[in-house]
């Protein structure tokens, strides 16, 4: 997977990018917030690993910035820190922190942390593939909803996706129904009181 890291501490840096590389990461550094915002905004990342505190944008900062960004592909934001206060927790969950690593860093704790991240960016990734394949069709109308609010009739889509062209027939079962209808008498009037 392509983690970023954002680490202004460059022995915690070079520390964090060591252990990533050697379980088979792809691994971007910067040295501040606003150095990885500007390179995230461009890339797709599956993990980043942001220090709390630090120069040009701190990690809460750059996990807004990412959280605010329209990709559809979903970031998952470790917060490295030595705070460990109950309202500073909630302030980071607030800004879209998924996970937290205290200092000084453990490697084991990050490898774990690192199986969860994993796990649930596979999941978001299937998600979003299978968000793409999946059509909304009307039952009623015979339309494809394209949009929050907005639906076409499925041979227009079918034609505008796929260059396909539609003809319209009846199914055999559906004849069927439509002779046995047809061939009931009519019902029987009800008498008028």
């Amino acid at each position: 997977m392509k983690i970023l890291i954002a680490e202004d501490d460059a022995p915690s840096r070079r520390l964090l990018e060591t252990i990533l590389k050697n379980l088979g990461h792809e691994i971007v550094t910067f040295g501040d917030g606003k150095q990885a915002a500007d390179y995230y905004a461009n890339n797709d990342i599956s993990i980043i690993i942001s220090d709390w505190m630090m120069p040009a944008m701190d990690g809460l900062e750059f996990c807004k910035v990412v959280r605010a960004d329209p990709k559809s592909v979903y970031t998952y934001f470790i917060l490295l820190t030595a705070k460990c206060d109950r309202e500073s927790y909630l302030d980071a969950m607030k800004a879209g922190v998924d996970d937290f690593l205290s200092k000084p860093l453990d490697s084991t704790q990050l490898m774990i942390r690192l199986h969860v991240a994993e796990r649930l960016v596979m999941h978001m990734e299937h998600i979003v593939k299978l968000e793409s394949t999946l059509l909304t069709i009307c039952a009623w109308t015979k339309q494809v909803k394209v949009g929050p609010d907005e639906w076409v009739p499925i041979d227009e889509f079918l034609h505008e996706q796929m260059g396909l062209r539609l003809t319209h027939g009846i199914s055999p079962a559906a004849a069927k129904l439509l002779e046995t209808a047809a061939n009931q008498p009519p019902p029987a009037p009800v008498p008028e009181p």
